[in-house]
This record gives C-alpha cells, structure tokens and sequence, in this order.
C-alpha cells in the first residue's frame, strides 16, 4: 500500500492488514465498537447495546475480564433473539429491512474481524440507495474511522514534549480527558469544538507537528481511540 493508497481507501479491513502488529489490542476493541455505534440504531436489543457499553469499559481497563465475558454472552444471547422470528421461515432474505437487527446484533457478538462486515450488511438492509451503495457508504465510513483512531503510517508524529503536557497546570491533558469523556451519546462520536480548543492549545504550549494539529481540528468524525487525543491521553 502506498501512501496515496491509504488516504483514498474505502477498505477498513485492509488497512487494518497493513497495519498489522501495529493495531494493539485496545485499539481494535475500539474499532470494533465503533462500527457497532454507528449502527446503533439498528441494535434493537438492549442487550446488544449494555455489550458495547461493557466492552468499552473493559477496552480501557474499567470493567472486569469476568464482566467482559459476561457482556459476550448476553450479546450473544442477542443475536439469537434477534434471528428468532426467521427461525421457521423457509427463504429467509437476509437483505431484506427486516433482517437488519439481526445482522445488527450479529455484528455485537461476534468476534473483531468480522463485526465491520456485519454492521456493513445491517446498513445496508435499510440504505434507501440501495443494498449495494448503502453498504459501500458505510465501508468507506469504517475507513474514516480507521484514518482517525491510527495515524498516516507514512509519516511519523512529533514526540509530545513532557514540558507540554505540565504546561500551565497540565492544561492539555485535563482539556484532553475531558474530550474523551464526554462524547455524544449514542453515536460515541467525540466534540469536534472542544478537539479544537485542543489543538489551540497544544500549538500555544509549543507543538508544531502539523498533521497532529491538522487532525484535531479537522471537521471529520472522531471516536474513541483519535490517534491525535491519544497522543497527549498517553494511550496506545
């Protein structure tokens, strides 16, 4: 992959392979979750939706690993009520709007490889362009979240200075956790005005990276796991 190739991919499962070792574990939960926020409205089980809630939890080190087992198997439990109602039924469509909790559900309790492809199908039972434009609009928004949570692997980011981050009482880091904080809820997107103080700020304490200052006050979507906010959060 070039690095023309990875701004323009539409592909989030492949730039995820070029990643490789470089996607830690808490990352990937992240990513995974982040695709199930996106359809949120869809998960039409409450179970699905505490999963995610756990899980996001548990990606940060705040619930239990008992706890994280627990959210699997109740996601789990959600899908199957999910697919219930087609459980007799002799051709079932698996396009078709109805299925689309189920394929939601699905994309909950299964494992990280393969959740973006099921949240993918889930839009696209409802897409009003059509199953096929539906689904490669919600691609292409897996891989915009992919560009936000990893940086350009092309290019290398500036190293915070630790100066920066004591900086006027440790500004950058209780501006940043209260970004991470406080998202918009259900969608789990982050604020794209107080990323921006951010950035503001960052460039004041000293920083002069600029695709890191570029990227916080860029209009585009922002999850958990911005590879900009985790710079200065310390997280990986």
């Amino acid at each position: 992959m070039t690095e023309a190739e990875w701004l323009s991919c539409m592909e989030p499962e492949r730039m995820l392979l070029y990643l490789g070792e470089g996607v830690s574990k808490r990352k990937r939960e992240l990513f995974t979750l982040a695709c199930c926020r996106r359809i949120w409205h869809l998960l039409t089980e409450e179970r699905s939706r505490w999963a995610v809630e756990v899980r996001e939890r548990h990606a940060d080190g705040q619930a239990t690993e008992q706890e994280f087992q627990r959210a699997v198997e109740v996601a789990s439990d959600a899908r199957q009520a999910a697919k219930a109602p087609f459980r007799f039924v002799e051709h079932v469509d698996e396009r078709a709007p109805e299925f689309a909790p189920a394929w939601a559900a699905a994309a909950v309790a299964t494992n990280s490889r393969t959740t973006p492809h099921f949240a993918r199908r889930a839009v696209a039972c409802v897409g009003a362009r059509g199953w096929d434009a539906a689904y490669a609009e919600e691609r292409a928004g897996q891989a915009m979240v992919v560009r936000d949570m990893f940086t350009n692997p092309f290019r290398s980011l500036m190293p915070l200075d630790p100066a920066w981050l004591q900086w006027n009482d440790s500004l950058l880091v209780n501006l940043a956790s209260a970004v991470y904080e406080h998202r918009s809820l259900p969608d789990g997107t982050l604020d794209r005005n107080r990323l921006a103080v951010l950035g503001d700020a960052l460039e004041e304490a000293g920083c002069t990276d600029a695709e890191l200052l570029a990227h916080l006050r860029s209009p585009g979507t922002h999850v958990r796991g911005c590879f900009a906010l985790d710079a200065v959060l310390g997280k990986s």
